[in-house]
């Protein structure tokens, strides 16, 4: 069973996007980082962890942009998006494509902070 945990994708008065990453238990109890509490003006939204991890071991979150191939393509880049029950990759003007269907997969960003990688050629 994958461990459940979310980002918190926040911004400071200034409109400077930043996280907190946080399990279940943390996000239903509302307590986050000390250190940040001052500094969260709004809570943009709640991603929750894939139980996957990209190709160096970063674990991928809802709104992350990977570079990824499905089975024999080209290496595309794409939004991770949850989607009816499951998890899956947007491809601009396609279907949605199951994750797990991709190999080498890379987080390159996410949509909060590099939407100009969304649909862009690396």
């Amino acid at each position: 069973m994958r461990e459940i945990k979310f980002r918190i994708v926040c911004k400071d008065a200034s409109g400077n996007v930043f996280f907190e990453f946080v399990d279940l238990w943390t996000l239903m109890l509302g307590r986050f980082n000390v250190e940040n509490i001052g500094r969260i003006e709004a809570i943009v939204t709640k991603d929750q962890y894939t139980g996957l991890k990209d190709k160096n071991g970063k674990e991928i979150f809802e709104g992350d942009i990977v570079r990824a191939q499905f089975y024999d393509s080209k290496p595309e880049t794409m939004k991770v998006e949850w989607f009816d029950v499951h998890y899956y990759i947007g491809i601009a003007g396609g279907y949605p494509l199951s994750i797990s269907g991709l190999h080498d997969i890379e987080i390159i960003g996410n949509v909060y902070e590099n939407k100009d990688l969304i649909g862009a050629e690396k």
